[in-house]
């Protein structure tokens, strides 16, 4: 095979590596502004996959809470780029499940219902 004939798929290759490189980037990065509560420090890729319990797992988010402050109400996690708020107090989940769940539950937009 003659570089002529190679080059399209060199290029090719190289603009779909460009492609993912991008979209994994965009997906790592929050465009909120505000910080995440405390929690354990995050790997690269895997997150904190393997710190998730898979047994017990409200012991070690109560240890959680008690390392990242003084039995914090809220710890951070991120597993596969996926954010987890662990809420480890009644109260606050009181707070902010039943007092302000108008802000957080909603319905989707459906437009052909508008018309």
């Amino acid at each position: 095979m003659d570089y002529q004939t190679s080059l399209p798929f060199v290029v090719l290759f190289a603009l779909l590596v460009n492609f993912l490189f991008r979209k994994i980037l965009s997906a790592w990065k929050v465009n909120s502004g505000l910080p995440f509560p405390p929690g354990p420090t995050p790997r690269f890729i895997i997150g904190n996959l393997r710190e998730i319990p898979t047994k017990l797992p409200w012991l070690t988010y109560m240890e959680w809470g008690l390392k990242y402050g003084e039995l914090r109400k809220l710890v951070y996690a991120r597993v596969l780029g996926k954010h987890i708020i662990i809420v480890n107090s009644h109260k606050t989940a009181s707070d902010l499940f039943d007092k302000r769940s108008h802000i957080y539950s909603d319905r989707p937009v459906v437009p052909i219902l508008n018309l």
